[in-house]
């Protein structure tokens, strides 16, 4: 499922939205801020364990 997130500048300064390509074309950065999420998931999985030898 896609979400389009609002990606952040954060550190000092003012918070403004991050752009990702050199026009801004909002088509172009719409594309780009969108994640895919599967339903009812997180938007990562978790690693498998390791197993550990004996």
């Amino acid at each position: 499922m896609p979400s389009v997130t609002a990606y952040m500048r954060w550190g000092k300064g003012p918070t403004q939205r991050l752009r990702f390509t050199k026009t801004g074309d909002p088509n172009l950065e719409e594309a780009y801020a969108r994640h895919f999420v599967w339903p009812g998931k997180g938007p990562l999985h978790p690693p498998a364990p390791k197993e550990t030898r004996g």
